[in-house]
């Protein structure tokens, strides 16, 4: 194939869970004109359109969670959407003609090898150059994130969480990448402000991507999915008991809207100390293996001060006050 209709690199980023993939995604999108001026291309397009990519490659569309939830089942309606979703990634592909694509999913490390397989090679097919970004955070700081974000979500309460409380499986889910596409394809970086140029994750992948195409400072992340407070987190996990996200397999209409948890402020959320000390013993072999295979040390995260917070009927009675008024008020 002629050299100028080649795309000169494709920068896979498989984002892991509550890894900082939502502030990537969401500070690309931003720049993507910015970045399209530097050689670089990134889908400017909402999540949904841009989650058709997985289901153009996915062995069973149907079970990922943007099709079960919705009900979308039906094979025409699945093969349609992954007939748009290869259009979508050959439209950009096309536009990447000679620059640097960039691609960036949290939803990738879900699918089956086969299935990453699949795309790999539609990838390799357009350019010699492909590589594959994760980066990684402390278990303990991870779980802080992800129990935050379950509970906030509706589809667990913190004693779901601490009763069922385990690491985030680097080992595996790295092992898998490399499985795909090959150790030298896979680079591994940590989550960690003071290791990221610049202390962002933008700035770092798009260093990782294109040394030096990017000027210094010309894009800054836009932090999403900020962390809960400690009152916010108690709120939440009233909200998840009393109106759970699903009821008997569906969506309960009785939930509201949540995103007001975040403008609750007070204490940092801190892990009963025995269940982040669990979370810490569990993930010590995946953090050595980090360490030998990779040249990564994960610190594990200082435990914020101790404070007290509202009493648990308090948060209870609001919990349930403020759900009716968010429901009467509307979407």
């Amino acid at each position: 194939m002629h050299g100028s209709r080649r795309i000169r690199r494709v920068v896979l980023h498989v984002g892991f869970w509550k890894c900082g993939s939502t502030t990537l995604q969401e500070t690309l999108r931003a720049n993507a004109r910015g970045l399209a001026e530097c050689g670089l291309i990134y889908p400017d397009a909402p999540a949904l359109r841009q989650r058709r990519v997985i289901d153009a490659f996915h062995s069973d569309p149907a079970s990922l969670f943007w099709n079960a939830n919705n009900g979308v089942g039906d094979a025409a309606v699945l093969a349609r959407n992954r007939a748009a979703g290869l259009k979508f990634l050959n439209r950009h592909m096309h536009l990447a003609r000679g620059k640097v694509l960039l691609l960036s999913s949290e939803h990738l490390i879900a699918m089956p090898e086969g299935d990453l397989a699949r795309l790999r090679d539609h990838l390799r097919a357009r350019t010699g150059d492909l590589r594959v970004a994760v980066y990684v955070r402390h278990p303990v700081a991870h779980a802080r994130s992800a129990v935050q974000e379950r509970v906030k979500q509706g589809v667990a309460t913190l004693a779901d969480e601490r009763a069922g409380a385990r690491p985030y499986p680097l080992r595996r889910e790295i092992e898998k990448l490399v499985a795909v596409f090959g150790r030298k394809g896979v680079v591994v970086r940590a989550l960690d402000r003071a290791t990221l140029k610049e202390g962002q994750i933008a700035a770092d992948f798009l260093e990782l991507a294109a040394p030096g195409q990017v000027p210094e400072g010309l894009i800054r992340d836009r932090v999403a999915n900020r962390s809960l407070s400690a009152e916010g987190l108690a709120l939440a996990d009233a909200l998840a008991r009393t109106a759970p996200a699903f009821e008997n397999g569906a969506r309960n209409p009785a939930r509201g809207a949540r995103d007001w948890l975040h403008g609750v402020t007070g204490a940092p959320v801190r892990l009963d100390p025995a269940w982040e000390n669990r979370i810490d013993r569990l993930g010590r072999d995946d953090l050595a293996w980090l360490k030998q295979e990779w040249g990564i040390e994960l610190a594990r995260p200082a435990r914020p001060p101790p404070g007290g917070i509202w009493s648990p009927e308090a948060i209870a009675s609001l919990a349930e006050t403020l759900n009716r008024l968010s429901l009467a008020a509307g979407p």
